[in-house]
């Protein structure tokens, strides 16, 4: 009756309910696609950048002016670089003191950086992201902006040897347009090989990144010399975003969907915020 009633399992099961809730993640691709096909949706900007890995004493000098003292956690920072006429702005994101960087790829031949924290926070490097957003008017369809991340991750994950190894390059050679990466410890356990990650990046979002290190150098010395990017974070939000109705219902009665995958949320606290919002949506129906 034009209405979503329950879910079928894979194991042939079918679950009756009153109303359905749908959260998928950034890596529930196949799911949102599935979706686009019988609800109503727009394009939206989204985010891409790349995980620039930092010693975590650096930071802690910057933040601290000096060595760090006992009683005080590992520094963070945020950082911003304004948009102009020439490039939309950059600003750093989901910044991890002490913490590592991980390939964390939901797909088979993929390769998608991130980053984490432990709770101790007391690893040697820091890392953050720095993202830059793609506007909705560059692509015709969201499938264009799919095949653009399809073809930067499989890149990735070739350029890196094929076995989820990370590419990785000096923040130095990334403005000038080498291959070279320092030897040394890093944080990803799946380790690194020097690659050029400028080369994976759109042209636009490229140089828009270059003039981001520039300006973060002048503010923090030191942030290119000791810097070093480590591949391409391409799930940092989604290119669309489902259209809800006045009960905060998607266009299928009966069906809410919520979190990041959906367009909903942009990270993890969002995201929770928007998990809230749907769950006392959902309960107000039943409410009268």
């Amino acid at each position: 009756g034009g209405r979503c009633v329950g879910v079928h399992l894979a194991s042939g099961e079918t679950l009756e309910a009153p109303v359905v809730l749908i959260a998928p993640g950034l890596g529930g691709r196949a799911l949102v696609h599935a979706l686009t096909e019988r609800l109503e949706f727009s394009l939206k900007p989204f985010q891409i950048g790349c995980r620039i890995e930092h010693p975590q004493c650096f930071i802690d000098r910057l933040q601290y002016h000096g060595n760090r003292p006992a009683a005080l956690e590992a520094a963070e920072y945020h950082l911003l670089s304004r948009a102009s006429a020439d490039h939309p702005g950059v600003s750093t994101f989901c910044m991890c003191p002490g913490g590592e960087v991980v390939n964390a790829s939901a797909w088979k031949f993929h390769s998608i950086t991130n980053g984490m924290s432990c709770f101790a926070r007391d690893g040697e490097f820091a890392n953050s992201c720095l993202i830059t957003t793609l506007p909705a008017e560059r692509f015709t369809s969201f499938r264009e902006v799919y095949v653009l991340f399809d073809r930067i991750e499989t890149k990735l994950f070739s350029m890196g040897g094929g076995d989820y190894t990370l590419p990785a390059q000096d923040a130095r050679a990334f403005l000038n347009g080498q291959k070279q990466l320092k030897a040394g410890p890093v944080s990803a356990r799946v380790g690194v090989v020097p690659g050029r990650i400028d080369e994976l990046l759109p042209a636009e979002v490229r140089n828009t990144l270059r003039g981001a290190l520039r300006h973060f150098d002048r503010m923090c010395p030191g942030f290119i010399q000791q810097g070093r990017l480590i591949g391409v974070e391409s799930c940092v939000s989604s290119p669309l975003r489902f259209l809800r109705n006045g009960n905060g219902a998607s266009s299928l009665p009966g069906l809410f969907l919520a979190g990041e995958g959906v367009g909903a949320a942009g990270g993890i606290i969002s995201a929770a915020c928007d998990g809230i919002r749907c769950a006392l949506k959902m309960m107000a129906l039943f409410a009268k």
